[in-house]
C-alpha cells in the first residue's frame, strides 16, 4: 500500500512538471496575457480534465514557472558572493544578472511583467514565488548593509531603496541589451557590450559614498 501510494505521488509530480513544462513553453512564445489553457492543454498533450487535475487555472501555472525563473535568478546571482568585500560582490551581482537576462531571456521577461496579486487560491504556490522574490532581493540587501557597515556605500539612503533602485536599473539594462540594441549600434555607435560595462560602472558609481 505504501509503495502504491508512493508511486501515485511520483507519477503526479511527474505529470504535473510535464504540464508546467508545456505551460511555461507557451509563456515564452505568447505572455501570459495571450497564451490560453487550450493551447497549454495541446502542448502538454494531455487532457483538459487531467490538466486542471493536476494545476487548477492559467494563474497558478504562471506562478509556478515564475518560481523557476526565481530559483534560475537567485542561481546566478548567487554566484562569487563570497560575503567578504562587499564592492566585489556587487560588481559580482550586478554582472550575473545582466548574464541571467541575457542567457535566460524567457525567465527574464516573466519576471519582469509578473503581476503581484494581493491574494491566491487555495492551491496556489503564490507565498513560495513572495518568498523567493525575496531570496533575491535579500542578495542586494545583504551586500548593501555590509558595503555600508565598511564605509564603501552611501549611508544616506536606506537600504531597501538603493535595492529597488539597483532593480529598477536592472529592469532598463534589460530592456534596452533585449530591444534596442540594434538602435544603439546605428544611432550612436555604442556596443551593447560598451553600454553594458558603462552602465554597470555608473550604477556601481551611484552607490559608492563620496
Amino acid at each position: 500500500m505504501i509503495v502504491q501510494t508512493k508511486r501515485r505521488e511520483e507519477v503526479a509530480k511527474v505529470r504535473r512538471e510535464s504540464i508546467i513544462d508545456a505551460a511555461e513553453r507557451v509563456f515564452f512564445r505568447k505572455g501570459y496575457r495571450h497564451a490560453t489553457v487550450d493551447e497549454i492543454v495541446k502542448e502538454a498533450e494531455y487532457s483538459k480534465r487531467t490538466v486542471y487535475s493536476y494545476v487548477n487555472s492559467k494563474e497558478s501555472m504562471y506562478d509556478a514557472v515564475a518560481l523557476r525563473a526565481l530559483a534560475k535568478q537567485y542561481e546566478y546571482m548567487s554566484r562569487d558572493v563570497k560575503g567578504i568585500d562587499a564592492l566585489s560582490d556587487m560588481k559580482n551581482v550586478l554582472k550575473n544578472a545582466v548574464d541571467f537576462a541575457l542567457f535566460c531571456p524567457g525567465y527574464t521577461h516573466i519576471l519582469i511583467n509578473y503581476h503581484v496579486r494581493a491574494k491566491a487560491s487555495p492551491d496556489s504556490i503564490l507565498r513560495e514565488v513572495y518568498d523567493n522574490d525575496g531570496k533575491v532581493f535579500g542578495i542586494l540587501l545583504d551586500i548593501l548593509e555590509r558595503g555600508v557597515q565598511e564605509g564603501v556605500f552611501r549611508k544616506d539612503k536606506d537600504a531597501k531603496f538603493l535595492g529597488m533602485y539597483l532593480s529598477s536599473t536592472f529592469v532598463g539594462i534589460v530592456d534596452m541589451l533585449t530591444h534596442k540594441k540594434h538602435y544603439m549600434e546605428i544611432s550612436t555607435g555604442v556596443t551593447p557590450e560598451q553600454y553594458m560595462q558603462n552602465m554597470l560602472d555608473m550604477t556601481i558609481d551611484a552607490l559608492l559614498a563620496k
